[in-house]
């Protein structure tokens, strides 16, 4: 039971919303400019440009202060399970995601700028400590769209690589202190469409997963992935979320690590 609840808390955990929207022309315009006249691929400068572009520009991510989504979790792979997640997420590094799993009941992850907490019925009110809470740092961020340069200070293109037929740019990027992580760019809409991190479970073991975005609709001004797979060994999640919403006011309390 203990290692099913970790899996379900890791993917949780892992279920930070990315917001996406098509490139600017003007975006496009700069780096497909730049890899006609070198001959070569774009920089990662240019990469996470034409990124910063396609999910709506700084002006259009900056006037975004909070997100709050609902939506559904099923396995389809590995277990025979359904349930239900929504997410609360305020600037500049607030967040909490509640999971409820029938059988397991609900599952919780929070993150108040200071503290990082998991809740759920097989391990309890369990605080994050040491790389756990770097992590959870580092995935609070708001709008890491415009600040993943400074979250990640060691980023190196790798090339291109097919992700659902498509090319895409592969960059590996290391934060400081943390293990490296591969983001996947689509090369045409320079959005985001694939992630792959290592987290920690609630037992301390690293687990490795694949995170595919897809399904991008209009929200609010910006495009926003409405669907997400997470691929872990033995077991894929599919998440699919029926409401995202921004700016709604959200007490910075929902955040807090609960008494017990």
């Amino acid at each position: 039971m203990k290692r099913i609840v970790s899996l379900i808390l890791f993917i949780s955990l892992a279920a930070i919303i990315n917001q996406a929207q098509s490139a600017r022309p003007a975006g496009d315009a700069k780096v497909a400019a730049a890899a006609r006249t070198t001959g070569s691929a774009p920089t990662v400068d240019q990469i996470l440009d034409k990124y910063v572009s396609a999910v709506g520009g700084r002006d259009a991510l900056e006037k975004i202060n909070s997100r709050t989504t609902k939506g559904s979790l099923q396995f389809e792979k590995g277990l025979n399970l359904t349930g239900e997640t929504e997410g609360y997420f305020k600037f500049p590094n607030k967040n909490l995601i509640n999971t409820n799993l029938p059988g397991l009941g609900l599952l919780q992850e929070g993150y108040d700028g200071s503290t990082a907490w998991t809740k759920d019925s097989s391990n309890g009110l369990r605080e994050r400590k040491g790389r756990e809470l770097e992590e959870a740092k580092l995935d609070a961020e708001f709008n890491r769209e415009l600040k993943l340069k400074r979250l990640y200070p060691k980023m190196e293109l790798k090339g291109t690589q097919k992700i659902a037929g498509r090319d895409a740019y592969l960059i590996e990027a290391t934060p400081a202190g943390g293990t490296t992580e591969k983001f996947y760019f689509d090369t045409q809409t320079g959005l985001l469409v694939r992630l792959d991190r290592e987290r920690l479970t609630p037992q301390g073991d690293a687990v490795a997963v694949e995170i595919y975005y897809e399904d991008y609709r209009e929200a609010d001004g910006i495009k926003v992935h409405f669907s997400e797979r997470h691929i872990l060994p033995d077991v894929i999640v599919l998440i699919r979320y029926n409401s995202i919403k921004h700016n709604l006011p959200i007490d910075d309390a929902k955040f807090a690590k609960p008494s017990k």
